[in-house]
């Protein structure tokens, strides 16, 4: 699905080092290119941290009449398009907090060229995504050997142990990841729309319907996340319901993917 991405380069942010950063990340975008940093949400005041942390946000273009770049980043809850001052982005890229984030990554777009989704790299990662077993492969020499972490549609036994911990430590849960939970549910079902319209890779009305109601269960589980914060993750109801809800959504994924899979298996192997 990464095909209009030709080349993805991790920047040291050494070699940033001394330089102004306005100018050379104002460099990289006129060279068409995307920027995904971390930096210190603290210092950027239109997102309204309150306490040092080190998050990552995507940098799109900027508006020198404004002085500002315009960056994705999440803002509370959800990501939204926020305009930072150079000044302040500057704060944010050298901040003391950085905590070993020593780097930026900048994507790189082909140019004037046709997108082609990759059918065969599609149907192997709806594969990895039912097992879980080559993203470990895959992803392994990347982690720390502690433990056997869970991918694809497993992870969701770890995130309800996860959940229990935080509950029995009485820590507030991570309202972002969440999101992002939701967000990929909402990306999957786009994506399975998209390839029906634009390849020979075909979703019936019945199985959108089916991508819709796992996009609706991931909307539910974020906005059950944001109640149980707001009044405590002692509500028993609440939290049942959001287990539940993490039950139910890796029975409906695992249904609809494998059909999906199914439905579809010659042209993802033949690709």
């Amino acid at each position: 699905m990464y095909g209009p991405l030709h080349e993805t380069v991790v920047m040291p942010k050494q070699l940033v080092g001394g330089k102004d950063v306005a100018s050379v990340f104002k460099g990289l975008l006129d060279d068409g290119q995307y920027i995904y940093d971390f930096v210190d949400h603290y210092y950027i005041r239109s997102l309204k941290r309150d306490w040092h942390a080190m998050h990552d946000v995507l940098i799109y273009g900027y508006d020198d009449s404004l002085q500002v770049f315009h960056v994705y980043a999440y803002q509370g809850t959800k990501l939204a398009g926020v305009d930072v001052p150079y000044a302040e982005y500057e704060e944010a890229y050298d901040s003391e907090y950085q905590r070993g984030q020593f780097h930026c990554t900048v994507l790189y777009r082909k140019k004037d060229a046709e997108f082609h989704p990759d059918i065969r790299r599609i149907g192997d990662h709806l594969l990895d995504y039912l097992d879980g077993l080559n993203t470990y492969d895959r992803e392994a020499p990347l982690l720390v050997d502690l433990y056997k972490p869970r991918f694809g549609l497993d992870v969701y036994d770890e995130l309800k142990y996860n959940l229990q911990y935080m509950r029995d430590m009485n820590l507030p849960l991570d309202i972002p990841e969440m999101y992002c939970l939701y967000e990929h549910k909402r990306f999957m079902h786009e994506r399975a729309v998209y390839l029906d319209g634009h390849t020979d890779v075909r979703c019936p009305d019945g199985l959108k319907d089916r991508f819709a109601e796992i996009e609706d269960v991931g909307r539910i589980i974020a906005m059950l996340a944001l109640k149980l914060n707001r009044k405590g993750l002692s509500s028993e109801k609440d939290f049942d319901s959001l287990m539940h809800r993490f039950e139910a959504i890796k029975e409906l994924e695992k249904a609809a993917f494998s059909e999906y899979y199914e439905h579809n298996r010659s042209v993802f192997e033949d690709a």
